[in-house]
């Protein structure tokens, strides 16, 4: 497919719910980029990208989901890709295969493989890739631990 022809509206969101009960939700299109706190405490505008958005309910109340992962446009896939990669995985969903994964990372896991193996992801989704493999416990105790650190040099001033 064209790349600039593509459209997000012609994609519609993939929703399933994991074996341990957990819904998921992949969705593309035009999101804000994340900014990181210092860039918001500076003022930076957030700007429009194209995105392969994944939500979860994992780790969330009744009925939430949050933003787990993004993958990004021209960094982790292409945007011509988009139609191939949301058909792999309605075949995947479509055959049961799904259910062999227990937890939200299981998932995460076999997308930015497929996405790597047929899409050809750039350095930075590898990179991305081994960096979500951990637990999200572990990524929580890491952005605790770093606003720990921000807190002592303010305590310092």
């Amino acid at each position: 497919m064209d790349e600039s022809v593509f459209e997000p509206g012609e994609v519609d969101p993939v929703e399933f719910q994991l074996v341990n009960g957990h819904d998921v939700r992949v969705a593309v299109g035009e999101f804000s980029e994340k900014l990181d706190p210092d860039a918001w405490r500076l003022g930076v505008i957030a700007r429009k990208q194209f995105a392969i958005r994944l939500y979860c309910s994992e780790g969330t109340l009744p009925l939430r989901q949050k933003l787990a992962h993004q993958l990004n446009d021209g960094k982790e896939f292409t945007r011509g890709s988009v139609p191939e990669i949301f058909k792999a995985l309605k075949e995947h969903l479509a055959s049961g295969d799904y259910r062999e994964h227990d937890e939200f990372v299981d998932f995460f896991d076999w997308f930015l493989e497929m996405v790597q193996e047929k899409w050809g992801m750039t350095g930075d989704a590898v990179e991305l890739m081994e960096k979500w493999r951990g637990e999200p416990a572990q990524l929580e105790d890491k952005w605790n631990a770093f606003c720990d650190e921000e807190e002592e040099e303010e305590d310092v001033d």
